[in-house]
C-alpha cells in the first residue's frame, strides 16, 4: 500500500502561507475576483431560490476548483472561472458524497443549537421580531429579548458550545476535497486524514486564523473596498496552505521553507 504523508510545519508557516498566496494572485487577481463572484453567486443564489443543500453538496467541488486554480496559477496555465466545475469531470461521485457527510453534519448540529436556543428564547417571537428589523429597521423588539443578562449569557454559552462542536468537522473538511482530487482518498478517509493533519498543524492554523481575521477586519474598515484583494487572497491561501502540508514534489516551492533548529518544525508523518 501506498504512504501517503503529511508535514508538520511551524507556526509561522501560517502567515507564510498568506504570503505565498499574495504572490499567486500577481496577473491572476482578475480571474480570482471573477471566480469569488462566481462561488459568492451561486452562494447567494442558491439560497434565494431554497437551493442552499445543493450548494452545500457542491461546496467541495468548488473548493478543490480553488485549489486547482492555484495548482495553475504555479504551473502558468491559463485558467477561467470554469475550473470551479473541473473536479466534477473525474470526482463528482466522492466530492458529492463529501458534500453530503459534511451538509448532513452541519444540520444536525444546526437542529441541536436551535432545539436546545428554543428552551433559552421563544424562537416564534424572536422570528417576528428579526422580520419587524427586517422591514422597518426598528430593533427595539430584537433587544428586548437580550435584556435579561441571564437569557444574554445563556445564548452566547450556546454558540460557543456550537462553535466549539462544529470546529473538529471543519478542521476535517479542510483539506478533503482536495485530498480526494490530489490522492484518492474516499470520502470518510480525506475526513479522518484531513482531521489528523490540521491537529498536527494546530499552531499553524492558529497563526492563520489571526492573520485571516485582520484581514476581514480590513475589509469592515474599508467599507468592503478591500474585498476585491482580501476575498481573492484567502482562497489563494486555501491552495498553499495544502501545498505546504503535503507538498507535491512536481510543483515549484511556493511556502516560505523555515528552517528551524527544532526538527518537530518540519517533520513528515506517515499516515
Amino acid at each position: 500500500m501506498q504512504q501517503k504523508t503529511y508535514r508538520i510545519r511551524p507556526a509561522l508557516a501560517g502567515y507564510a502561507w498568506v504570503t505565498s498566496g499574495a504572490g499567486l494572485l500577481k496577473n491572476n487577481l482578475v480571474r480570482w475576483n471573477i471566480a469569488m463572484f462566481v462561488f459568492l453567486g451561486l452562494a447567494l443564489f442558491s439560497n434565494l431560490l431554497g437551493l442552499s443543500i445543493a450548494f452545500n453538496l457542491l461546496s467541495p467541488v468548488f473548493w478543490s476548483g480553488f485549489y486547482l486554480a492555484g495548482e495553475a496559477c504555479v504551473l502558468r496555465e491559463e485558467w477561467t472561472p470554469a475550473i470551479l466545475f473541473e473536479p466534477l469531470k473525474k470526482h463528482a461521485r466522492p466530492l458529492l458524497i463529501l458534500g453530503g457527510l459534511l451538509t448532513l453534519i452541519n444540520l444536525t448540529i444546526a437542529l441541536f443549537f436551535v432545539k436546545f436556543l428554543g428552551t433559552i428564547i421563544d424562537l416564534d417571537a424572536l422570528q417576528v421580531a428579526m422580520k419587524t428589523v427586517a422591514e422597518s429597521g426598528e430593533k427595539t423588539a430584537l433587544l428586548v429579548f437580550f435584556d435579561n443578562p441571564v437569557v444574554l449569557q445563556k445564548t452566547l454559552v450556546a454558540i460557543l458550545v456550537m462553535l466549539l462542536v462544529s470546529l473538529p468537522f471543519m478542521i476535517a473538511g479542510w483539506f478533503a476535497p482536495v485530498l480526494i482530487i490530489k490522492k484518492s482518498f474516499t470520502p470518510v478517509q480525506a475526513l479522518l486524514e484531513s482531521f489528523k493533519a490540521c491537529s498536527a498543524n494546530v499552531l499553524s492554523f492558529f497563526i492563520y486564523g489571526l492573520v485571516t481575521l485582520v484581514l476581514f477586519f480590513i475589509i469592515a474598515i474599508t467599507y468592503f473596498i478591500a474585498v476585491f484583494f482580501v476575498g481573492p487572497l484567502f482562497l489563494a491561501s486555501y491552495y498553499a496552505s495544502y501545498q505546504d502540508i503535503w507538498p507535491d514534489e512536481q510543483l515549484e516551492p511556493q511556502v516560505e521553507n523555515f528552517s528551524d533548529d527544532d526538527d518537530d518544525s518540519d517533520s513528515t508523518l506517515t499516515v
